[in-house]
C-alpha cells in the first residue's frame, strides 16, 4: 500500500535476459526487451496514472517464469467531504452528511466527534443507508447534535478492505428554537408493540419541521408481538421526520432501556430538550395505564416494560422524575399527556402539580390505537398555545372514536389548587356531618358515575349526587364548591353516551369496604394528594362509621360501645358512668 497514482518498476537488466511482460490488472501494459542489453546499472519504468483502489501486478518472462505480486492498493488524493462544509455553521442539529464517492465502496464509516470524543461512529451501507448519485454520496443519521463545534469524516470499505480516512472537516451547530417539541415516551415493550408502530407512523405522517414542530420519540420494542421494520427489540431514539418508518437504522440505539425506571424517563426528556430546544414542550407517556388494586394498589401506574421483568412507573417515581426534569418546578413542562388508560384522576394530577401546566388524559380505558396523532399534530403551528393543543387532542380523540370515548384536559395551575382546597373542605364536612346522613351518602355514592375500575368515580358527579341527596346547607355548599372548582380546572372534556356523567376528573372511592386499600392513606407516603388532603380520612370514616343513632336520649347502661373508624367531629353528649 502506498501513496501515489503510478506504479514504478525499479530493475537492473543484464545481457541476454530476454523479454519480460508487465501486466497490471490482468492486461499487458509494457514489455521490457533485455536481449541486447549489456548495461547492468539500475533502470526504471513507470506506468501511466492508475485510479485509486486495489490493483494486481504480474511480471511474465519469455522463458515462462512468473512473478506474482500480492494485490497492491493505490491511495491517490482522497475524495473531499462536501457537507457540512469545513468551518461552516449550520442550523440543523440532524444534518445530512455528503461526500465524494470512492469507486467500489460498499459501505462507509461515518464518525462525528465533539471535544475530540466520538458522538457516534457507525457503518452505513451503500444502497440502503447511503445514496450515491453523480459521484456524491449522502446519508441522514437520525442522531441529533447539541449546539457546539464538531469534527467529521468518513472511511470507505471496498472489496479489498478498509480504505483511508477522508481529510476531516469541522462545523458548528447553532439550533434555532421551534414553537413546540413533543417528547413521546413510547413504551412498546409489551403487548402494545403493534399499536406503538402504528402511532409512530401516524406521527411520521406529519413529521417535524424547521420552525414550528419537532417530534422526538424514545421507542422500546418487545420480542414476539410484531416482526415488522427490522424487528429490532432494543430501545431507540428518533427525530420523527415526514414519512419516516421505524427501521433500526432510522433511530439511535441506547441499548435495552427499562422504560419503567424513572431515570430512563429523565434521560430521555433531558436529551430531547437539549437536542430540540423549543418555546414550549409536551411530554406524552404512551403505554398501558392502570388503577387496578392487584397491580399497584389503589395508585395509578403506567409504562410496563416486559423485558425488564414487568417493571413500571409508580406515581411516586413519576413525580420524582418530573421534579428532576423541571428543577423542582422552576421550569414546568407545558403539557403532560397520558396516552394510556385510567390516568385522569385527582390523585395523578396532584403528582404533577408545579411540574406541568396542563394534563391531558382519560378517566376511562383507552383503545389500543390511542390518540390519532396524524390528525391533531397536523394543526400545530407557530401560534399554537398550550390550551389550543390540549383542546385539539381532546376533541380530535373524541371525534376519531365516533364521539364514544372519554378524554379531558385540566389546568394544573391555580385552578387546581382551588380544587384541592374545595375537596379537602368537602371531606371535612362529610366527616363532621355524615353520621346523620350516612344512608343518603351511600345512595349518592351508588348513583355516581363509575369507570372500568369501579373503585374510581367521577368527582364532580359525586359532589352533585351528594348535593341532590343530602339536606344539609353546609354540605350542599361544600359540594357546590367542588363542582365549581372542577369546572374551572377542566379546560376541555368529552365523553360518550356510556359515561353521561363524566366531567373530566375521577377520584378514588371504592364501591365496597373490602376493596379499600390502606396504602391509599396519606400516612403511607405514596400520594401527594392524600398526604395533603383529608379525602383518605373521609373514606376511612365512611367505611368505619356505624349507622346514625339519631338525636335523643339513650340508655346510659350500655358500657360496651365500640367506636370504630374516625369519629372526630361527631358530638356525643350525656352523663357517662
Amino acid at each position: 500500500t502506498f501513496d501515489g497514482e503510478q506504479v514504478m518498476l525499479v530493475y537492473t537488466p543484464a545481457s541476454n535476459r530476454g523479454i519480460m511482460g508487465i501486466y497490471i490488472d490482468g492486461a499487458l501494459v509494457h514489455s521490457l526487451n533485455q536481449y541486447a542489453s549489456t548495461l547492468t546499472f539500475q533502470q526504471t519504468w513507470t506506468s501511466n496514472a492508475l485510479g485509486s483502489g486495489p490493483h494486481t501486478l504480474r511480471l511474465v518472462h519469455a522463458s515462462g517464469g512468473v512473478v506474482e505480486f500480492d494485490a497492491i492498493e493505490v491511495l491517490g488524493p482522497p475524495p473531499l467531504l462536501d457537507f457540512p462544509e469545513d468551518t461552516s455553521t449550520i442550523e440543523s442539529n440532524i444534518p445530512q452528511y455528503q461526500w465524494q464517492e470512492t469507486s467500489g465502496a460498499t459501505k462507509y464509516l461515518l464518525e462525528v466527534k465533539k471535544d475530540n470524543v466520538a458522538v457516534f461512529s457507525n457503518w452505513y451501507d451503500v444502497g440502503s443507508d447511503v445514496t450515491c448519485n453523480s459521484g456524491i454520496c449522502a446519508t441522514l443519521p437520525n442522531i441529533p447534535l447539541t449546539e457546539g463545534l464538531y469534527e467529521w469524516t468518513v472511511q470507505p470499505w471496498t472489496s479489498s478492505g478498509l480504505r483511508g480516512w477522508y481529510a476531516p472537516f469541522t462545523f458548528t451547530v447553532e439550533v434555532p428554537s421551534v414553537n413546540w417539541t413533543f417528547l413521546v415516551y413510547l413504551n412498546g415493550d409489551n403487548s402494545l408493540e403493534s399499536a406503538g408502530i402504528d402511532d409512530f407512523l401516524e406521527m411520521a405522517a406529519v413529521g417535524s419541521d424547521a420552525e414550528n414542530l419537532k417530534i422526538a420519540v424514545q421507542f422500546d420494542r418487545a420480542d414476539g408481538y410484531d416482526e415488522s421494520h427490522d424487528d429490532w427489540q432494543d430501545t431507540r431514539r428518533f427525530l420523527v421526520n415526514s414519512e419516516m418508518i421505524p427501521r433500526a437504522a432510522a433511530g439511535e440505539s441506547i441499548g435495552e432501556a427499562n422504560m419503567g425506571d424513572p431515570q430512563t424517563l429523565v434521560d430521555f426528556v433531558e436529551w430531547g430538550m437539549s437536542a430540540f430546544p423549543a418555546s414550549q414542550y409536551a411530554l406524552i407517556i404512551w403505554d398501558h395505564g392502570n388503577t387496578l388494586n392487584t397491580v399497584a394498589g389503589p395508585v395509578e401506574a403506567l409504562a410496563w416494560d416486559q423485558t425488564s421483568s414487568g417493571d413500571f412507573l409508580t406515581m411516586a417515581e413519576l413525580s420524582s422524575a418530573l421534579a428532576t426534569i423541571t428543577n423542582n418546578g422552576e421550569t414546568p413542562i407545558n403539557l403532560l399527556g397520558f396516552d394510556a388508560s385510567l390516568m385522569g384522576s385527582i390523585e395523578v394530577d396532584n403528582q404533577l402539580l408545579s411540574y406541568a401546566e396542563v394534563r391531558v388524559g382519560s378517566e376511562e380505558l383507552q383503545p389500543n390505537d390511542g390518540w390519532p396523532y396524524d390528525i391533531w399534530l397536523d394543526d400545530i403551528d407557530g401560534t399554537s398555545t398550550v390550551g389550543y393543543v390540549a383542546d385539539k387532542i381532546v376533541n380530535d380523540y373524541f371525534a376519531f372514536y365516533s364521539n364514544d370515548k372519554v378524554q379531558s384536559a385540566v389546568d394544573l395551575r391555580v385552578p387546581y389548587t382551588t380544587l384541592n382546597t374545595a375537596v379537602n373542605d368537602f371531606a371535612d364536612l362529610l366527616i363532621q356531618e355524615a353520621g346523620v346522613y350516612l344512608t343518603e351518602i351511600e345512595s349518592a355514592r351508588s348513583n355516581t358515575q363509575e369507570f372500568s375500575n369501579p373503585n374510581y368515580i367521577d368527582l364532580y358527579d359525586f359532589a352533585y349526587q351528594v348535593e341532590q341527596t343530602v339536606a344539609n346547607t353546609a354540605i350542599d355548599a361544600a359540594a357546590n364548591a367542588v363542582m365549581t372548582a372542577v369546572n374551572n380546572a377542566v379546560i376541555q372534556e368529552q365523553h360518550g353516551a356510556s359515561w353521561t356523567d363524566a366531567n373530566g376528573i375521577s377520584i378514588y372511592f371504592p364501591e365496597l369496604e373490602e376493596n379499600y386499600d390502606e396504602s391509599y392513606a396519606g400516612s403511607e407516603g405514596l400520594l401527594h394528594f392524600t398526604a395533603n388532603n383529608h379525602w383518605d380520612e373521609w373514606i376511612e370514616f365512611f367505611y368505619g362509621a356505624e349507622p346514625p343513632l339519631g338525636s335523643g336520649k339513650y340508655d346510659d347502661t350500655h358500657d360496651n360501645w365500640v367506636f370504630s373508624g374516625n369519629w372526630v367531629g361527631i358530638p356525643i353528649t350525656g352523663a357517662y358512668n
